[in-house]
């Protein structure tokens, strides 16, 4: 992962450990907003919640991990 203009860039998937392409982009909100754009397949995610610390509750600990493993098992044909 990378940073860029205020927000964290997918550099190397393998290396980051996600199945969002390389030059995919994201970032997290305090109170468990988040989201994540992968220009490779034309993708936008929007993940809203209100709780803060959502990392202290065991049933919210992965949940980006997870919606992306669920949006990336719908697709077709990813990365194009």
């Amino acid at each position: 992962m990378g940073f860029g203009v205020d927000v964290a860039v997918v550099l190397d998937s393998a290396r980051a450990g996600t199945l969002r392409a390389e030059g995919s982009y994201d970032w997290g909100g305090a109170a468990g907003t988040w989201f994540w754009i992968d220009p490779r397949n034309d993708l936008v995610f929007i993940g809203m919640i209100q709780v803060m610390d959502r990392w202290k509750d065991p049933q919210l600990q992965n949940i980006d991990t997870e919606t992306t493993a669920l949006v990336y098992g719908a697709l077709v044909s990813p990365g194009k």
